[in-house]
């Protein structure tokens, strides 16, 4: 009976063990991320923000669109959640197409996958404002 006791223990661990590599892989961190160069809001960030948004009017300064507006950092950094994207209500509103606040509508043109995988990086990087501060 000891023995079968002690058998089970050590199945349980196995499958634990190897369930928590699952998980970790669930993640989404993006591989390597301290091995990319670093992405600023003023150089990086800010154009998309202001070719897509901003630009079709929708969350500018004067529209402010649900309240948001996207035309300087501080005001981004309202919804920014620094170092955790999946907690930033700005990334998850550009990136998950179920989300029910999804942006933009439909009939405004989509941010491109590289400009949705920039805003992660940059936020999870800490969501730095200006490369030379």
């Amino acid at each position: 009976m000891r023995l079968v006791k002690r058998g089970a223990f050590i199945i349980v661990f196995i499958v634990l063990f190897i369930m928590s590599f699952q998980f970790q892989a669930c993640k989404n961190d993006p591989i390597g991320i301290e091995k990319l160069d670093t992405i600023y809001f003023d150089s990086n960030i800010a154009s998309i923000f202001s070719g897509g948004c901003n630009l079709q009017g929708c969350h500018s300064a004067e529209s402010r669109k649900a309240g948001l507006d996207v035309t300087s950092y501080a005001s981004v950094m309202k919804n920014v959640a620094k170092g955790n994207a999946w907690k930033s209500k700005i990334y998850n509103v550009v990136s998950e197409p179920n989300n029910p606040n999804f942006m933009p509508p439909s009939g405004h043109q989509a941010l491109e996958i590289n400009e949705i995988t920039k805003i992660e990086v940059w936020i999870q990087q800490g969501a730095k404002e200006k490369k030379f501060q």
